[in-house]
């Protein structure tokens, strides 16, 4: 078993980063939040958000061509218009765009179940 103590704080905080970025791309909010926190209890490191995005930018070039499609869906999405975000995403290839596409399918057909049990029975 590898003893914790010989992980860099700065590789952890790094990865912290980076998965609070992964996160945040697919709508996670509470697990964006709760990495952001951990990240930010721990001492500064030298390695920058910007250079994490970069990382995951060039891992998946897919998402650099469907920027614009994915930033209108996200949009969507935040706004809790699950089906219209869903319909923009529908194309995508990227995995962060397939991601947020069932994502925001599967949001709308919960949502629409709990609408539909409110609705009184006449």
């Amino acid at each position: 078993m590898a003893s914790f103590s010989r992980v860099p704080i700065s590789q952890v905080k790094s990865e912290l980063l980076e998965v609070t970025t992964e996160c945040n791309l697919r709508g996670l909010v509470h697990s964006s939040q709760w990495s952001s926190e951990l990240a930010c209890s721990l001492q500064p490191s030298d390695q920058t958000d910007i250079t994490i995005l970069q990382n995951l930018f060039q891992k998946d070039e897919k998402f650099l061509t469907e920027y614009d499609r994915y930033c209108l869906g996200k949009s969507l999405f935040d706004c809790k218009e699950f089906a219209r975000a869903a319909f923009h995403l529908k194309d995508c290839q990227s995995q962060v765009g397939i991601f947020l596409y069932f994502y925001a399918r599967y949001l709308e057909i919960e949502k629409s179940k709990r609408y539909q049990m409110q609705r009184p029975c006449s």
